[in-house]
């Protein structure tokens, strides 16, 4: 829409200086008339139309911006949405965050059986497996390129809390030794965590847990997978009697990752798939380097009294139920039916969510069942 130019004053000059040359016998009234006129109103009215219709379209415009903005960030979260439910996306990122915090470490033996741990507890097939142990590896590369896994766990990912939880809880499984952390490990995990958009709360809470709700999920199905054993001599349920043995093994090649869990040497490129080109000695030096790089984290805690590791398990059990020391067996239970209510299934199902991501809140319901479990048994001896 264009501003109109109206000679609405013009006209009116043109009369009051016909008037005035028939006055004065000056002819020039004729022409000063009309211009005096279209200068002092048609020209002032055309330039505000113009300047009103100028704002106009840059509203117009702004807003027809700003619906575009919404709409392409209602699909980007839908996108983001559909990304947080595949189950294979998850574990790529587990593993990719899990490969970059482990990349200064010179022994990976003790990690790698840490990872096969994890990847056994989620049962996945091993061709999934083989994408977790592919990210594994190239996080591990001095290649890896920080920034662009960042930008791209944002864009296809977001910022969900609890997505970003269960990735660095199971992350920080992988990367600890007996629950404790090395140091520089630490300050890997913090740079990824906070770049990917973790609170420094979140993270305090980390690890102050040590990951206490991957380990209390791991019980639950370590502890069903035993009772299941009685009546059923599966492979997944013979998978976590013997993980010991086994580290969770996939039934295509049971085999194969026994020998290369039980025979980790120097000579050897390669352990189940993980790069281990970062242990460059043999495996008692490698073993010695391990010590020094866990600065003793594995006889410290060996050496610890039973009663104190009793103490801090208390701790992260009330820590997933969200109590402190000071709870009663009362606020036990409320507490546990309050987030057993949160993670129910058929609550979950309602919220219109995959099978895949009901899964992950399952995990966390798991979690709060093990920790709800070993709290009761522990407040049975005051009750």
């Amino acid at each position: 829409m264009k501003a109109k130019l109206t000679y609405l004053g013009a006209g009116i000059g043109l009369i009051v200086g016909f008037i005035l040359y028939l006055i004065s016998d000056y002819f020039i009234f004729v022409f000063l008339g009309p211009l005096v006129g279209f200068l002092s109103y048609d020209g002032r009215l055309y330039l505000k139309q113009k300047k009103e219709l100028e704002e106009q379209a840059k509203k117009a415009e702004a807003e027809r911006l700003e619906k575009e903005q919404k709409r392409l960030l209602r699909e980007q979260k839908k996108t983001q949405k559909r990304n947080r439910e595949d189950k294979v996306s998850l574990y790529e990122n587990i593993y990719s965050v899990a490969g970059y915090c482990l990349a200064t470490q010179q022994d990976l033996g003790v990690y790698i059986k840490n990872a096969e741990e994890v990847i056994a507890h989620f049962k996945v097939s091993s061709e999934v497996r083989a994408i977790a142990v592919e990210a594994f590896n190239r996080a591990l590369d001095k290649s890896f390129d920080f920034e662009s896994f960042v930008l791209s766990y944002k864009n296809n990912i977001g910022t969900n809390r609890d997505y970003m939880k269960y990735v660095l809880t199971y992350a920080y499984l992988i990367a600890s030794v007996e629950g404790e952390i090395n140091f520089e490990v630490k300050d890997r995990l913090v740079a990824i965590a906070t770049a990917m958009g973790s609170t420094k709360a979140a993270l305090k809470r980390l690890f102050q847990s040590k990951g206490a709700e991957a380990r209390f999920a791991k019980e639950f199905d370590d502890d069903k997978s035993k009772s299941g054993a009685e009546n059923t001599k599966s492979e997944q349920s013979t998978t976590y009697q013997n993980s010991n043995r086994s580290y969770g093994q996939s039934s295509e090649s049971n085999s194969s990752n026994s020998n290369s869990y039980n025979n980790n040497s120097s000579d050897s490129q390669s352990a189940n798939g993980y790069s281990s080109s970062n242990s460059s000695e043999n495996s008692s030096s490698s073993n010695r380097n391990s010590n020094d790089s866990y600065s003793n984290a594995g006889s410290n805690s060996r050496s610890s009294s039973s009663s104190a590791g009793s103490q801090d398990k208390i701790a992260q059990a009330l820590g997933i139920l969200g109590l402190d020391s000071n709870a009663t067996f009362d606020d036990v239970k409320r507490a546990h039916k309050k987030m057993m209510f949160k993670y129910h299934p058929d609550r979950l199902a309602a919220q219109n969510l995959s099978p895949d991501m009901v899964a992950i809140y399952t995990d966390t319901a798991k979690s709060v069942q093990a920790a709800y479990d070993y709290l009761k048994k522990i407040y049975s001896d005051y009750i």
